[in-house]
C-alpha cells in the first residue's frame, strides 16, 4: 500500500487541499506555458527535442498535443506553417500504415495494427519533457469542422478496414456505428502505452461544440450574430457547448479511460474542453478532473468554482500578434483563481522549433518575449503557498484601475492591477507588520519595497506614474 501510494503521489494529481491548482512531484502547482500548434509528436520533420529544450530554457511548464486522430491541411484557419499539417507521409498516428496507396495521405492505413514508430516517438517526447519540467496535455480527439473529416486515419477512403461513410457529426457520437469499436481500441492503447509517466493528462476532445454544439447565449448582448456576416467571425459572438450526443460519447470515452486504468499502478488526470469564453456549467462527468475553455474570461472561474475542478485556460489566439492580449489574459484569468495557463505560440515551427519564428501567418501570437513574460506571472505566483491561495474579494475596498485580488486569507496577499492613468487602490488587512513589493507585470522588475504597519483602517496606496500599466502587487504579514 505504501509503494502504491508512492507511485500514484508522483503522478500529477489535484491538491487535495486546494483542487484549483494541481499537485505535482509534492508541490502544489499552476502550470502556465506557451506552446506550437499541437503537431510536436504527429509531425515526423518537427524536432521535439529541440522543442523541449527551449521550453525548459524559457522556464515554462504546460504544452497540449494533439494525438493523431486528427489533422489539418494548408487551409486550416490561416495558419502558414502549420505543424499539424505534415508533408506526404511525415504524419504519423497511432496505426501503421499499409502498402496500399490511395489516402489523403499517401498510403492507407489499417486500423488493426499499430504503429511502434508512433508509441515510440510519442513515449520519448514524454521522457524529454518531464527531463525538461514540462506537463503536456495529450488531446485524444478533436472535431473535424467540416473541413478536416477526410484527413483522418478513420475516414473511409484512408483505411483498408471499409467503414461506412457518416457525417463528420456522426464520428464523436454514440451513433458513430463501426467506428466506436477503434475508438475503444485506440483509448485503451493509449492508456496502457503511456501509464508509466508521471507529467500528462488527458484531454477528451478539441472544441466538441464547434461539430456538436448547443448555444448557451450571446457573449455580448451589444453585439449580435446578425452583425458579423461571414461565418469565419460568427462564433466570436456566441456561447456554445457540446450538446447531449456529444457529451454523451465524452462521458464514454472517460469511464473507458478509467476502467482500463483500474488495474494499472498510476492514475492520470482527465481533461473536458467545455466551451469557448465561459459558460456555466449546471454539472461535471464524475470522472472529470480539469474543466478547460478556450479564449476564457476570467468570470468563468467565478461561475465554475462551486463544481470543485481545477478550471484552465488551455488556448488563446485570433487576437493578432501582439503580445499585450495574451501577456494580460494570463495575468486576469491566473489572477482570478485560474489552475491553468497555456498560450497558442506561432513562432515554433518546423524548422525553428526553439520559437525564434518571427515571419509566420497566422491568426494568433507568440515571440520569445512573451514567453519571458509568462514566465514573470509563472515566477511571481511560485512566490505564494498556493495549497491555500484563492480569490479575495474583501482586501480590496476601492479601486480607479482595473484588479484582481488573491490570498491565502492569513499572511500572502497578490493584487493585479491594469491603468493606462495614475490610480489608487485602497486595501485592508488585518492588523500587523507588512512588506509590499511592487513589480512591473510585464518585465518582472521590482519598481519598490515597502515596509508599513496596518492598524485598524483602510491604506491607500498611490501609483503617481503610469509606466508600468500593468503592476503586481505582493503583500506579506511579517
Amino acid at each position: 500500500m505504501f509503494l502504491c501510494f508512492v507511485v500514484q503521489a508522483q503522478t500529477l494529481h489535484l491538491d487535495d487541499k486546494n483542487p484549483f491548482y494541481f499537485k505535482y512531484k509534492g508541490k502544489t502547482t499552476a502550470l502556465i506555458g506557451s506552446g506550437e500548434h499541437y503537431g510536436a509528436v504527429m509531425n515526423v520533420d518537427f524536432d521535439y527535442k529541440k522543442y523541449l529544450a527551449q521550453q525548459k530554457k524559457d522556464g515554462l511548464n504546460h504544452i497540449r498535443i494533439f494525438s493523431g486522430p486528427y489533422r489539418e491541411d494548408e487551409s486550416a484557419f490561416g495558419i502558414e506553417k502549420n505543424t499539424m499539417n505534415p508533408e506526404l507521409n511525415q504524419y504519423l498516428c497511432a496505426w501503421s500504415r499499409t502498402k496500399e496507396i490511395g489516402g489523403s495521405d499517401g498510403n492507407k492505413f489499417d486500423l488493426m495494427k499499430w504503429d511502434d514508430n508512433y508509441f515510440n516517438r510519442l513515449k520519448d517526447f514524454l521522457q524529454v519533457a518531464d527531463s525538461a519540467g514540462v506537463v503536456v496535455e495529450i488531446t485524444l480527439f478533436s472535431s473535424f469542422y467540416n473541413n478536416f473529416w477526410n484527413l483522418s486515419p478513420f475516414y473511409p477512403k484512408n483505411n483498408i478496414q471499409n467503414l461506412p461513410i457518416l457525417p463528420y457529426q456522426k464520428i464523436q457520437t454514440l451513433d458513430n456505428s463501426a467506428y466506436f469499436f477503434h475508438q475503444e481500441r485506440y483509448i485503451r492503447k493509449m492508456v496502457q502505452e503511456l501509464n508509466s509517466f508521471d507529467n500528462f493528462y488527458f484531454e477528451i476532445q478539441n472544441e466538441p461544440w464547434a461539430d456538436n454544439g448547443k448555444n448557451m447565449g450571446v457573449l455580448n448582448d451589444y453585439i449580435q450574430a446578425d452583425m458579423l456576416k461571414d461565418e469565419a467571425n460568427y462564433w466570436r459572438c456566441r456561447l456554445e457547448a457540446a450538446n447531449d450526443d456529444a457529451l454523451k460519447w465524452q462521458m464514454r470515452i472517460a469511464q473507458i479511460v478509467r476502467e482500463e486504468e483500474s488495474n494499472l499502478p498510476k492514475k492520470h488526470l482527465i481533461s473536458q474542453n467545455i466551451a469557448n469564453f465561459n459558460v456555466p456549467l449546471q454539472e461535471v462527468d464524475k470522472n472529470i478532473d480539469i474543466l478547460n475553455f478556450h479564449y476564457a474570461l476570467p468570470q468563468v472561474l467565478q461561475q465554475n468554482r462551486f463544481h470543485q475542478k481545477l478550471i484552465g485556460f488551455n488556448e488563446t489566439g485570433f487576437s493578432g500578434r501582439g503580445d499585450d492580449a495574451y501577456r494580460r489574459q494570463a495575468w486576469r484569468f491566473m489572477m482570478s483563481g485560474g489552475g491553468l495557463f497555456s498560450h497558442l505560440d506561432y513562432s515554433f515551427s518546423v524548422g525553428l522549433e526553439d520559437g525564434s519564428d518571427t515571419n509566420y501567418v497566422a491568426p494568433g501570437g507568440g515571440s520569445p518575449a512573451l514567453r519571458k513574460q509568462f514566465k514573470v506571472l509563472k515566477t511571481f505566483l511560485e512566490g505564494f503557498d498556493l495549497s491555500a491561495f484563492r480569490p479575495d474579494k474583501n482586501v480590496v475596498q476601492s479601486s480607479s484601475a482595473f484588479y484582481y485580488a488573491m490570498s491565502n486569507l492569513k499572511n500572502q496577499w497578490a493584487i493585479y492591477t491594469e491603468s493606462k492613468e495614475p490610480f489608487f487602490i485602497q486595501i485592508r488587512l488585518p492588523e500587523g507588520k507588512y512588506e509590499m513589493t511592487r513589480i512591473d507585470a510585464k518585465t518582472g522588475e521590482i519598481v519598490s519595497i515597502e515596509k508599513f504597519t496596518q492598524v485598524d483602517e483602510i491604506k491607500k496606496i498611490w501609483f503617481l506614474k503610469n509606466e508600468f500599466e500593468e503592476t503586481a502587487l505582493k503583500i506579506e504579514k511579517k
